[in-house]
């Protein structure tokens, strides 16, 4: 009897523990089928990014944004490039994210187009200018000064967002408006 009681508590408390741990990853939180999540590997720069999604690792452009080249390698070095970069890489490496399809899904250089959540919008379909501002990659950079907003026809969402975004910054005269 002793044994089976000594089961059940064992049983009782895996279930609490997995319940706590999924419970704060947001596990049964539900994504959108336009969404997909991946891990940051590594930063290449201000604007892109390697990550794994499905056991494949994919670099990934940041879309309705562009930072300043920053290509040590290749002694690339725009004024605010190695910034845009290093904030980056301080913001997604190792991390989870969220990324959202607009229209294309590469560009030339075969890379995939996608905005970068650090987590999903509230309602997926229709995020507030808040959550572009605040949980999207795209719209941080752009925030805080390391991006301007760009438009990459036919991929446009978020434009008028990220162009109000932009307007703040330069008004602030954040990083690569200052």
């Amino acid at each position: 009897m002793k044994r089976k009681n000594n089961k059940i508590s064992n049983i009782i408390g895996i279930i609490i523990i997995l319940t706590a741990v999924l419970a704060n990853n947001n596990f049964f939180a539900k994504v959108d089928p336009n969404y997909q999540t991946g891990k940051v590997i590594r930063v290449v720069d201000g604007d892109t990014a390697v990550i794994r999604m499905k056991n494949e690792n994919q670099k990934v452009r940041f879309i309705g944004m562009d930072t300043p080249e920053y290509n040590p390698i290749r002694n690339i070095s725009d004024p605010w490039g190695k910034e845009a970069s290093e904030f980056t890489k301080n913001l997604l490496e190792n991390k989870i994210v969220y990324l959202e399809k607009d229209v294309s899904e590469t560009d030339k250089y075969n890379r995939l187009l996608r905005y970068i959540w650090l987590e999903p919008p509230q309602d997926q379909g229709n995020p507030t200018y808040e959550e572009i501002e605040n949980l999207m990659i795209n719209g941080i950079l752009v925030r805080d000064g390391y991006a301007r907003a760009k438009t990459y026809k036919p991929d446009t969402k978020y434009q008028y967002e990220l162009k109000e975004i932009e307007k703040s910054a330069k008004n602030k005269k954040l990083a690569i408006w200052s």
